[in-house]
């Protein structure tokens, strides 16, 4: 049976930051009108596509989608990031090629006019970085996902109301000395919001309206836009909204933070760009550059040489400590454990009575306490039983409880913890924890180091106590 696609027609209605879009995900549906079905696929973070399987193999499913506009993406899934996919109403159980399918036409050329010659584009490093979600995609199909994403309301939306005081100052013309979290918007975010999980999808609900009242007013406008990307960021791991409002804030910008040009990086890289995340970071001279956050995402991008030259620059300065420490960090990560014992303890003989590193002190501690611990782990001589562990963390100790079955770790807790900037950390961290059975090369999260690490370090220690040694 032939299956014929068409778009299908959809309300619109004003989005919050004053732009016409399609209710919904429902732009992006394809109608096969010929028989009434359509193929779905449905990704383990959640999000729900229709359109037309082109191809599928035992490890990727190649997956067009037709926009109401006329438009067309085709994007490779690796099968582990898949939930469910359906194919004319039912899953399917085949290899190749869709018999009954056609592959999407390519588009047609448009006429292009002449353009002065570009700029040399910086090559991307030798060792490129891997793709953290395991797939590469072209830049292409990333602007694409980027566009159709922040063009488009997430999913859980219209079950979040719009809640926020209303002495808040949403244009942020006002300014105080004081700290006054029910005025100013920037304190409200990081006094209120932030450290209560329940809040955050109400603050970016907050922060679209604050678009639309700061419409005319091009530079508070990108401070929004900054703002909503780092809460798509942290707060839901969207990067391809994340990557959309960054790149429309430095659209409204003279001149892009460094924060802000290594978070678009990570979106690119979280996204399967790759190359597009070492290009980025090049371009704005990050790769040269002793700055904590660039360090940290060379090292994620398994970048290490490059990361650890980094780190060990910025150990030469005078912010020699947090130089360490992040080299401590790489080389333990790498499972050179004594080279990071070495760092670690640089790290604490430099502090010495500077108050100001004292939490960087602290934390080089408690890796110095679980370092030998990982060396030494294993996990199947650990017996069963519940164990506690707690070391420093960001504002104070964080305390952890695993759960050891049958030579296995079967859940790890984060009991207790006062940190009040640890975004997904406490659910993520663990996750993966279990996931790797281990602590080695535990992707801290981004903005949350701290708590990321102080997790491994708690788990660890539980892990000691239950083995009977410290």
């Amino acid at each position: 049976m032939t299956r014929k696609i068409c778009s299908l027609s959809v309300p619109r209605r004003p989005w919050p930051h004053g732009r016409t879009l399609a209710a919904g995900l429902a732009g992006v549906v394809l109608c096969i009108a010929a028989a009434g079905l359509c193929d779905e696929l449905v990704l383990k973070n959640g999000r729900k596509y229709r359109g037309l399987v082109v191809a599928k193999t035992p490890h990727s499913v190649l997956f067009t989608i037709h926009t109401a506009g006329g438009g067309r993406m085709t994007v490779r899934y690796a099968m582990g990031e898949v939930a469910s996919l359906v194919v004319d109403g039912k899953a399917p159980a085949f290899s190749g090629p869709k018999p009954s399918a056609k592959p999407p036409k390519p588009p047609e050329p448009r006429p292009v006019a002449p353009k002065p010659a570009p700029r040399p584009r910086p090559k991307p490093a030798p060792n490129a970085a891997p793709a953290a979600s395991g797939r590469t995609s072209t830049p292409a199909e990333i602007d694409a996902v980027i566009e159709q994403a922040g063009r488009t309301q997430p999913e859980w939306w219209g079950a979040v109301s719009l809640d926020y005081p209303r002495t808040l100052d949403l244009t942020g013309k006002y300014t105080s000395r004081k700290w006054e979290p029910q005025k100013t918007i920037g304190a409200y975010f990081y006094s209120v919001v932030t450290p209560s999980p329940r809040r955050w999808r109400p603050g970016i609900k907050l922060l679209h309206e604050a678009l639309a009242v700061r419409k005319d007013d091009p530079l508070r406008l990108g401070q929004a836009m900054t703002m909503l990307a780092g809460c798509y960021r942290n707060f839901e791991r969207d990067y391809a909204r994340a990557a959309f409002w960054y790149r429309g804030a430095a659209g409204k910008a003279d001149k892009v933070h460094a924060h802000s040009i290594v978070a678009l990086a990570e979106c690119y890289w979280r996204l399967g760009g790759a190359s597009m995340a070492s290009g980025h970071m090049t371009r704005h001279g990050l790769q040269s550059t002793p700055f904590g956050p660039a360090i940290k995402l060379w090292a994620d991008m398994g970048q290490t040489q490059r990361a650890l030259g980094l780190a060990r620059a910025y150990s030469k300065g005078s912010r020699a400590p947090d130089g360490y420490l992040y080299t401590g960090n790489i080389l333990r990560r790498l499972g050179r454990y004594d080279e990071a014992i070495a760092v670690y303890r640089k790290c604490v003989a430099a502090v010495g009575r500077q108050k100001r590193f004292q939490r960087t002190l602290r934390r080089a501690q408690g890796s110095l306490e679980a370092v030998p611990i990982c060396q030494t782990l294993k996990i199947a001589e650990v017996p069963d039983g519940t164990y506690s562990g707690t070391t420093a963390s960001f504002r104070g100790p964080l305390r952890v409880e695993v759960v050891v079955a049958g030579g296995r770790i079967d859940s790890v807790r984060v009991a207790q913890h006062k940190d009040d900037i640890f975004y997904t950390a406490p659910t993520d961290v663990p996750k993966r924890i279990v996931e790797t059975q281990g602590l080695k090369d535990i992707d801290a999260i981004t903005g949350a180091t701290a708590t990321s690490m102080a997790i491994v370090n708690a788990t660890a220690k539980a892990l000691a106590a239950g083995r009977g040694g410290h």
